[in-house]
């Protein structure tokens, strides 16, 4: 079973789309962290975990294969902000190995832009 003839340059078109999709939003969020390494630094304080859009205290981690993200909160120039941040299998591949890795209420390096402070990155290692 192939495509037919008649639809074939539609297949494309569509590939292309989903390709050029997929390439500008990697451009953005490139372009949106550029530097980030640069930017200033502040105390944060890892705060929960999510996994696959749920929070660990209301739904078990083992019933879910989704990626784990860390949430976390920092202050700049007085005002509260937050983020999250996904944790690579690397560091993270179970519930376990993520609280042993950033524990709740640990303290992380938070680097935030200085033009807009609530765009903030946790560089992980």
């Amino acid at each position: 079973m192939g495509i037919p003839n008649d639809q074939f340059p539609y297949y494309l078109l569509g590939l292309a789309i989903i390709y050029l999709a997929g390439l500008l939003l990697w451009l953005l969020r490139k372009k949106t962290f550029s530097g980030s390494k640069d930017w200033p630094t502040t105390s944060g304080k890892v705060e929960g975990y999510l996994q696959g859009g749920y929070d660990v205290k209301t739904r078990p981690w083992s019933e879910r294969n989704a990626p784990i993200a860390l949430t976390y909160s920092y202050s700049v120039n007085g005002e509260y902000q937050s983020g999250e941040v996904v944790l690579p299998r690397r560091i993270a591949p179970n519930a376990e190995k993520a609280r042993e890795a950033f524990p709740v209420g640990i303290s992380i390096e938070v680097h935030y832009s200085p033009n807009k402070p609530e765009l903030s990155r946790v560089l992980l290692r």
